[in-house]
């Protein structure tokens, strides 16, 4: 009798635990994968989260400086072509322009500031913030600097601080025409124009005339001239490009940090210091209370 019913069992075991393994693995590839993209699609909302708040506070911002009206307050319009360029829900914007134009509650007020740092191999960062509480911000700076291998430091020796403005040019207008108003307002220098052709740009270096125009030539609105200014007559600048005679459209008008020295060669850095400064400025730029940061590189745009 026992020896008819061993062989049965032994059979049924085996396929049993067979059936186990295999449908434990694959379920847990499938959650595996599902994280991956859940954790993805995570990080991405959140820095689309970042980008809206921070336009939206610029919008605030020059409304609260400037007044409501775009036609007017060339700030806000720089401001607005910034959110749509972000795709920036147009009800977004409108709470922000009729927030602005309320009264400011004392608890709304968000404070700017700078942090200077030393980061990785010694490489020099101003950090911008705009805070509402001006105490957390510099306390997560500090501590992501920390934990990334920098450190609070006087670097300020390392830059200088400009106007920017970029501005497309009004039909009909000359590059002639744009220099000498910008130049009599202030501008130190136009040091450069972009030309969309072909849906492709390509910079002229500062002073070159190339075969397809002279100071004279009449630009489309597909050129983009960049005009730097010193921080103190950004405004009058801006204002007297956009005003009559000229009527130029401004794309973009801040400040912008650069090498003091522009020949001077930036600190060496190694894989792993790279590496690390990479880290480090993610980290910075992800923190909802920093606005924007400064290398000798520019400023850092993260991926």
């Amino acid at each position: 009798m026992l020896g008819g019913l061993l062989p049965r069992r032994f059979p049924r075991a085996i396929t049993l635990s067979s059936r186990s393994i295999s449908s434990s693995a694959l379920l847990l590839s499938g959650h595996n994968r599902w994280s991956k993209i859940h954790r993805g699609k995570a990080v991405e909302d959140r820095k689309k989260s970042q980008r809206f708040s921070k336009a939206v506070n610029e919008i605030i911002a020059a409304a609260r400086k400037g007044g409501t009206d775009p036609t007017t307050n060339y700030l806000l319009a720089v401001a607005l072509r910034n959110a749509r360029s972000l795709d920036v829900p147009k009800d977004n914007i409108t709470a922000a322009l009729a927030k602005a134009s309320g009264p400011q509650q004392a608890e709304e007020s968000r404070t700017a500031c700078t942090y200077e740092a030393m980061g990785p191999g010694n490489f020099p960062l101003i950090i911008e913030s705009v805070a509402d509480n001006p105490a957390r911000a510099a306390k997560n700076v500090k501590r992501i600097l920390k934990d990334r291998g920098g450190r609070v430091a006087p670097v300020a020796y390392a830059f200088k601080q400009i106007g920017k403005l970029v501005v497309r040019p009004r039909q009909g207008a000359t590059y002639e025409e744009i220099w000498e108003h910008a130049v009599n307002a202030g501008a130190q220098d136009l040091n450069g124009e972009f030309h969309q052709e072909n849906q492709q740009e390509t910079e002229l270096e500062v002073g070159e005339i190339s075969d397809r125009r002279s100071p004279s030539h009449v630009l489309t609105t597909s050129y983009r001239t960049k005009v730097i200014t010193e921080p103190s007559d950004l405004k009058s600048v801006s204002l007297a490009l956009v005003s009559p005679p000229c009527e130029h459209i401004i794309l973009e008008s801040g400040f912008e940090y650069v090498p003091a020295d522009a020949d001077a060669p930036e600190p060496e850095l190694s894989e792993e210091e790279e590496t690390k400064l990479e880290r480090l400025c993610r980290e910075l730029c992800e923190d909802p209370d920093v606005d924007q940061i400064w290398t000798l590189r520019g400023r850092y745009e993260a991926e």
